[in-house]
């Protein structure tokens, strides 16, 4: 019997449930300084608000308007790209992707 239409199964579902954990993952490991504090990392069975002590990311500035927001969010998306790009070479490296034309 196969699944009902639009339910991930197999690989499908795996893909999905890796991408909310690291998503959420991800979201942990940021500073947030605008309220509610945190992300709902367990959310539906939880509304708790969980942030890490470790700040590995930036938290974005919303105050485009001034030339200092704009200064730390250049240096927020350096810093993701410098973490992060790493861990997509790695990926693309072991997995054998290739770029189609």
């Amino acid at each position: 019997m196969s699944p009902p239409s639009g339910v991930c199964s197999g690989p499908g579902a795996g893909a999905v449930a890796a991408a909310y954990g690291s998503h959420s993952l991800l979201d942990w490991l940021g500073s947030d300084a605008v309220a509610p504090i945190g992300v709902m990392a367990l959310w539906p069975l939880s509304s708790d608000f969980f942030l890490s002590d470790r700040y590995w990311f930036m938290s974005v500035c919303r105050e485009y308007w001034l030339t200092t927001c704009w200064w730390h969010n250049t240096e927020g998306v350096v810093r993701e790209v410098l973490l992060l790009g790493p861990v997509l070479l790695a990926a693309v490296y072991f997995t054998g992707a290739t770029v189609r034309r």
